[in-house]
């Protein structure tokens, strides 16, 4: 991956270098004498993978219950590799009733398996999406059952770990340390993907890969924009606008969000609110939407833009129609339309003094995607050490749980 900025935006990293290089020599010592939680846990066992999946009944459609970091990652790898994929994978994150019904309506139960995932095991909406199931699982199939959904969770606490050794059902663990935004690359989104047939030694050869390069100092890429974003954020760029230029991608930008938002919306040690809103748009799409408030618009946004290099296939318009709006279009393929749009797009808002930086990926693969992964945590994770903040908790999310359990009942 590859990071550039605008000559502006280039003197002001250039000013700033020895701050930045100092800040990077402690988290640098860090990552490589504790690590952090998501750099301890890239592995799985295949062996109990293997055996896991032998438990299971034939199946066609793998069911995924959980929400946020229990799905968000998941669904983000699984719709960009989805053509190479074996199984279809269904990820229900949400009490909506008539989505609900939709997935039901779409699903033969003999052909499907179901995995429920919540560390705490005390998530209401996949609590009661695992209960509703359970029961339908009961009634269709009786005792067997269990042979029909997977459980994954805190090895050794809460309520669906205490459900799952009273019951003797199968399942794998969630490392306790482990937060479930940084939890793609663990048990979390790895088995569900492993069932779905998505090549998940590759996604980990990637992510481990890019981490040494991060460790060993040989890529300072995350860092950099971490800075550069921060010192823009101090200035009152509150909004930190993703901009991929691929579709694709867009799943990247919601399963950021969480990451981000989640990871860096604290209240500092000096007792002050901190944090960067992050948005998603999608180019060229939002060309057409949303990029008329990034020009006229308050002057209140980071933009970043990712692009792919190598998109593994294209297209050409061959058909020449005689009509200005047409005739130049004749001979271009959609790749160059794309990177033209890109850089017009990207050009116009420096020219207008709007704060952006582009990062492009060589392809996408599933190595890439491992890479890019890592690079989102170090990015995420070396801001909140520049900001002050345990970019690990999420103390402000736990209000409005309380308010919900107390209207529904529980105690």
């Amino acid at each position: 991956m590859k990071i550039e900025f605008s000559k502006a935006l280039e003197k002001m990293i250039d000013k700033d270098k020895e701050n930045c290089r100092n800040m990077r020599g402690e988290f640098l010592l860090k990552l490589n004498v504790e690590g952090f939680p998501f750099s301890r846990h890239l592995s799985f066992d295949e062996d109990i993978y293997k055996e896991t999946k032998a438990i299971l009944p034939y199946y066609k459609k793998v069911v995924v219950l959980g929400i946020g970091g229990s799905a968000l990652g998941t669904r983000m790898i699984y719709r960009l590799f989805k053509s190479k994929a074996d199984k279809e994978l269904i990820i229900l994150d949400t009490t909506d009733p008539m989505i609900i019904e939709e997935a039901l309506s779409e699903m033969i139960i003999e052909d499907t398996v179901f995995v429920s995932i919540s560390k705490s095991g005390a998530t209401m909406e996949t609590a009661a999406l695992t209960i509703y199931f359970i029961e339908h699982l009961q009634n269709v199939f009786g005792e067997v059952w269990k042979n029909r959904m997977i459980f994954i969770t805190d090895p050794l606490s809460g309520d669906l770990r205490r459900y799952v050794e009273d019951n003797s059902l199968h399942s794998l663990h969630i490392p306790t340390e482990l937060g479930g935004r940084y939890s793609v690359l663990s048990n979390v989104g790895l088995f569900p993907l492993y069932l779905a047939g998505i090549d998940i030694k590759a996604i980990l050869s990637g992510a481990r890969r890019y981490l040494k390069k991060i460790k060993d100092d040989k890529d300072i890429t995350p860092f950099t924009l971490a800075g550069c974003n921060l010192a823009h954020y101090l200035k009152g760029k509150n909004i930190l606008a993703l901009f991929p230029y691929s579709g694709k991608m867009k799943l990247w930008g919601e399963w950021f969000i969480q990451l981000w938002g989640e990871s860096l919306g604290k209240i500092d040690r000096k007792g002050i609110n901190v944090g960067q809103t992050p948005i998603v748009a999608v180019g060229p799409t939002d060309q057409h939407s949303i990029i008329q408030l990034f020009t006229q618009g308050p002057n209140d946004k980071f933009v970043l833009f990712l692009d792919i290099e190598n998109r593994g296939t294209d297209q050409d318009i061959s058909l020449d129609l005689p009509y200005n709006s047409f005739s130049y279009l004749k001979g271009k393929t959609f790749s160059q339309l794309i990177d033209a749009e890109l850089k017009g797009t990207r050009e116009n808002l420096d020219q207008l003094g709007v704060a952006t930086a582009l990062l492009t990926m060589e392809e996408l693969t599933e190595e890439r995607i491992g890479e890019l992964i890592i690079f989102s945590y170090i990015f995420t994770v070396y801001t909140a050490q520049l900001l002050g903040v345990d970019p690990f908790d999420q103390p402000g999310v736990e209000g409005g749980k309380k308010i919900m359990f107390k209207l529904l009942g529980r105690e």
